[in-house]
């Protein structure tokens, strides 16, 4: 995708505060860059707030920073977002926010859009539970964000499928969920290797773990390590 010489781009409509968007102009080193002039834009009721670069050269370094600067300002923690509204709807946001679905408590439905989900002033926000997560070829969630996890106690069924955001480290860090996952799926996610499948090993209350499509390079030995560790759990893996 070509962006144009001097393109002004909304990076983000997120309710983050305005240190944090200086935080992430700062961390991806775009505040003074001599390619990039960048600023924000906060909305009248301190909630909303837009992020936004000029690029002044449209060069393949330049669209790299920029997009790897999209996906990291998406994925970043927000830690006063979920202290306001609970860990399971903080969490729910930053998935929908990330092209992924959730099936709530109760619920039989797939959802994938703000509207379907609760505001702080609805009676049963206490009752929203995030059951089941989706994120497929279009969602670019990444370890980055993988700490909105860590209070939603009723999350045990996960699948990646076709996720190229999803690496070793958000495997990893899926231990903010073991005592709650009992269903994973992975399939087709190219930025997962042996590595990142042997930390699986820790997901102890794995009932049903499913892999497919993955570039393993000893996937026997590692298929074999996880069924001596997940003894209740069945392992099922699928070559290309």
């Amino acid at each position: 995708m070509e962006v144009p010489r001097k393109t002004w781009i909304r990076l983000n409509r997120t309710r983050i505060g305005q240190g944090r968007c200086n935080q992430l102009l700062n961390k991806r080193k775009l505040r003074n860059n001599p390619n990039c002039d960048c600023g924000e834009v906060q909305s009248m009721d301190q909630r909303l707030s837009v992020q936004f670069f000029f690029i002044k050269e449209n060069t393949i370094g330049n669209k790299r920073c920029f997009w790897q600067f999209v996906s990291d300002s998406f994925n970043q923690f927000d830690d006063e977002r979920t202290k306001e509204m609970g860990p399971n709807l903080a969490c729910a946001e930053w998935l929908m926010k990330n092209g992924a679905k959730v099936r709530c408590k109760n619920s039989s439905q797939f959802v994938g859009h703000y509207d379907f989900l609760p505001t702080k002033h609805d009676s049963y926000l206490k009752q929203f539970k995030i059951e089941q997560v989706y994120a497929g070829t279009e969602a670019s969630i990444s370890h980055l964000g993988f700490l909105h996890f860590k209070g939603c106690d009723n999350i045990s069924d996960i699948a990646f499928v076709g996720c190229n955001t999803i690496d070793n480290e958000a495997l990893h860090k899926l231990q903010i969920l073991k005592e709650s996952l009992t269903s994973l799926e992975i399939d087709y996610c190219v930025n997962i290797s042996d590595e990142g499948i042997i930390e699986l090993e820790h997901l102890q209350r794995l009932k049903h773990l499913q892999l497919k499509n993955l570039n393993l390079k000893r996937e026997y030995k590692i298929i074999n390590h996880l069924k001596s560790k997940l003894h209740d759990c069945k392992i099922e893996y699928n070559e290309k």
